[in-house]
């Protein structure tokens, strides 16, 4: 995919899988606690995500222990008088409560773009995925 020269500035992605190792070692056992208790709800709850209907689903069609992540971003400029903003994409794991999803030591950092134009996803995901 081919990125404009003059709308992007950088792009940098960092270690997910590193990320992702220590995240999940450090909360094993909150994180299978979490999905056996979401396989087990009776009701549905559309305050979380975990508790809605669609990943209900998922939750039935894959049955051995897997880890979710909620992919988000929001843009903060990087100077007054220029057309620069950073990018930071970050992911939530969505198996935690929500209380611990949101802490900063459990936030994977996915990746930094920065330029005058909003993020690309396709362009981040290809990079993410080699």
């Amino acid at each position: 995919m081919e990125i404009p020269s003059d709308d992007v500035v950088e792009i940098v992605s960092f270690d997910l899988a590193e990320q992702s190792k220590i995240l999940i070692d450090k909360n094993i056992d909150l994180l299978q606690k979490c999905q056996n208790e979401a396989r087990t709800q009776t009701t549905s709850d559309a305050n979380d995500v975990v508790r809605g209907d669609v990943y209900q689903s998922i939750l039935n069609v894959y049955k051995d222990f897997f880890v979710s992540v909620m992919i988000h971003s929001d843009g903060i400029p990087l100077y007054k008088s220029k057309n620069c903003n950073a990018w930071p994409i970050l992911g939530a794991v969505l198996k935690l409560p929500p209380y611990s999803r949101t802490r900063d030591d459990n936030t994977l950092i996915l990746s930094l773009w920065i330029g005058k134009q909003k993020p690309n996803f396709n362009i981040i995901f290809e990079k993410l995925s080699k």
